[in-house]
């Protein structure tokens, strides 16, 4: 029986997917998350070493959760704008993901509401 992992096979496969069907070339996302496409490229093949940050930035861009990154089973959105506009879009993306997290936080009564 195969172990199962955290890390399947397929999560190396799924960065570059989400990138190509997103539209971007490698060297758009490298200047989104500001580093060199050389380093990107270096860590686009294997999820377990991309920091947190970056892994963060990658969900927001692609409008995926950061645990369907680590596990392969991230499917992208429809795309259609450029990396500069999908850049400005980030900040409201973050305010919905903060909102949508108190929310969850709220109803299963892990933070208490200061009415």
């Amino acid at each position: 029986m195969k172990k199962k992992t955290l890390y399947p096979e397929n999560s190396s496969l799924v960065l570059p997917r989400l990138r190509k069907e997103s539209g971007f070339t490698a060297a758009q996302v490298a200047e989104y998350l500001g580093i060199t496409e050389q380093k990107y490229l270096q860590m686009e093949p294997d999820v377990t070493v991309i920091p947190l940050t970056y892994l963060e930035r990658l969900a927001d861009l692609y409008h995926v959760e950061e645990y369907d990154i680590l596990t392969g089973t991230a499917t992208s959105q429809t795309v259609t704008k450029s990396p500069a506009e999908e850049k400005n879009l980030i900040p409201f993306f973050k305010i919905v993901k903060s909102y949508m997290k108190m929310t969850r936080l709220l109803n299963d009564n892990v933070i208490q509401r200061s009415d």
